[in-house]
C-alpha cells in the first residue's frame, strides 16, 4: 500500500482528518481521491466503497483500501458507476441512512 494511502486510511479508521493531499485524503468520515468519494463509513465496521474505474492511480488506492478493510473484518458494500467529481452524493448508496 502506498504511503499516502496508508496514512489516509489510518486517519479514517480513527475518524480523524488527514493532511489534504489532492490524490487521497479524508475528513475522518469519507476518503476522497481529488474531489470524488471513494469510501464512506456507515457503521463501526461497515463501509461503502466506490470501485468505479477512473485512473490507474485511483484503482491502486481503491484496491488497497478494499483489501485492508476486508482484512480488518469490515463489511464493505461495493458500488460503481459513480460519476467522477461526485464529492458528497453518496447518500443514495446508504440504505436506511448512516449508522
Amino acid at each position: 500500500m502506498r504511503k499516502n494511502t496508508r496514512a489516509t486510511l489510518a486517519h479514517w479508521l480513527t475518524g480523524e482528518p488527514s493532511a489534504t493531499a489532492p490524490a487521497i485524503h479524508t475528513d475522518g468520515d469519507v476518503i476522497r481521491s481529488y474531489s470524488t468519494w471513494l469510501t464512506v463509513r456507515t457503521g463501526e465496521t461497515h463501509a461503502i466503497m466506490n470501485m468505479t474505474k477512473y485512473t490507474r492511480t485511483t484503482s491502486v488506492h481503491q484496491n488497497a483500501i478494499l483489501a485492508d478493510l476486508e482484512a480488518r473484518g469490515f463489511d464493505v458494500e461495493v458500488v460503481d458507476d459513480v460519476p467522477i467529481g461526485t464529492r458528497n452524493s453518496y447518500a443514495p448508496f446508504i440504505v436506511g441512512g448512516a449508522k
